[in-house]
């Protein structure tokens, strides 16, 4: 079978549907984004050097509360009530988060090397980092994806459960290095029942779910991270998941730039 890898492709796949709610695939199946891994990585790891987290990622900088029930993979009616309802509220009027008396998160801008940087819960928000980088996103365009977040955890940073129902719905592949295994995670409920699972990662692995609803329920997930942890997050199309569990499935390291 000859895979088409762009947008063309879709109406000729015949690959099986994804059926599960998260995939972990080694990064060996997705080659196509090692180009946007060389321009991204480096600069992202200066972040790690400028100590900016002793300044900035303090006591009183985010709720404990919400850092442990991420840790423990804990998921309550009432964490989903402040969550949903910080979402609802972000959604609405992102510009006064601060009105809402059961915040979440402190975000603190700073300058530093250029970068344009957002504290977020402990982590480092990169969202400026490459956004206008016209390389970057014609590489993205030409394959069909697009990036969706960059992140830097320290050790004790998160991300709270929440859904990003009002983001850019639909499958995410995020990438992720760590300096140790076994210290960070993702956690996520299943849609249709009250059980959560934590997926340990694995440095230079992706991690891969659908952030759509389905049957009018959201996928609930945070992460947790007790050691440095780099994520780059892509929307992607069903067809290039299909794409890589199939890859992922019966072993094949080929890259498809050449069909595009």
């Amino acid at each position: 079978m000859v895979l088409l890898f762009g947008p063309m492709a879709d109406p000729m796949l015949g690959l099986e549907e994804p059926e599960k709610e998260y995939y972990q695939i080694e990064r060996k199946y997705f080659p196509e984004i090692k180009p946007l891994l060389h321009a991204i990585l480096p600069r992202m790891k200066i972040i790690k050097g400028l100590n900016l987290t002793e300044q900035y990622f303090l006591p009183g900088s985010f709720d404990r509360e919400l850092q442990e029930h991420c840790k423990n993979a804990n998921i309550t009616p009432e964490i989903i009530k402040v969550m949903d309802d910080y979402e609802t509220v972000r959604n609405i009027d992102r510009d006064n988060l601060d009105l809402f008396p059961a915040r979440v998160t402190d975000q603190i801008y700073s300058q530093a090397e250029n970068f344009d940087l957002l504290l977020e819960s402990g982590r480092l928000v990169l969202g400026e980092l490459f956004s206008k980088n016209e390389l970057i996103t014609a590489y993205s365009k030409r394959l069909g994806f697009e990036i969706t977040g960059m992140f830097y955890y320290p050790p004790g940073a998160f991300a709270e459960w929440h859904t990003n129902r009002y983001d850019k719905t639909g499958w995410r592949v995020y990438y992720v290095e760590t300096m140790e295994e076994g210290k960070s995670w993702f956690n996520y409920k299943e849609r249709t029942s009250n059980k959560t699972h934590t997926v340990k990662d694995k440095s230079k692995y992706l991690n891969i779910f659908n952030v759509g609803q389905r049957n009018d329920i959201p996928l609930w997930h945070c992460v947790y991270s007790n050691t440095h942890r780099f994520s780059i997050g892509i929307k992607v199309p069903e067809w290039m998941v299909r794409i890589l569990i199939h890859r992922s499935k019966n072993n094949l390291e080929m890259s498809l730039q050449n069909k595009i």
